[in-house]
């Protein structure tokens, strides 16, 4: 039986999840700009921040692992906070 694959809005409870899932599609060096994920505790304020904002965040998950995740975060470089990054992978 296959594991059910679900999409649903992420939290700060998966951040390690996110976090794993990110460094093995960054080390695959070919969809990302990162070639492995930042550390831990970056990630974690760069997490919050995005939550805090209310920036739309979901997370793919299969079974209890997450597995992908896309999201809209605001760019910070001035002339270019009107837009928002779509960062995602599988």
């Amino acid at each position: 039986m296959a594991a059910v694959i679900r999409i649903r809005s992420a939290a700060m409870r998966d951040l390690k999840g996110y976090h794993a899932c990110f460094d093995a599609v960054a080390r695959e060096r070919k969809h990302l700009g990162s070639v492995a994920a930042p550390s831990l505790k970056g990630s974690r304020g760069w997490l919050r921040a995005v939550l805090d904002a209310k920036c739309p965040f979901l997370v793919v998950t299969e079974g209890r692992r997450i597995v992908g995740w896309c999201d809209v975060a605001p760019r910070e470089m001035e002339g270019f906070r009107h837009t928002g990054g779509l960062g995602m992978g599988l």
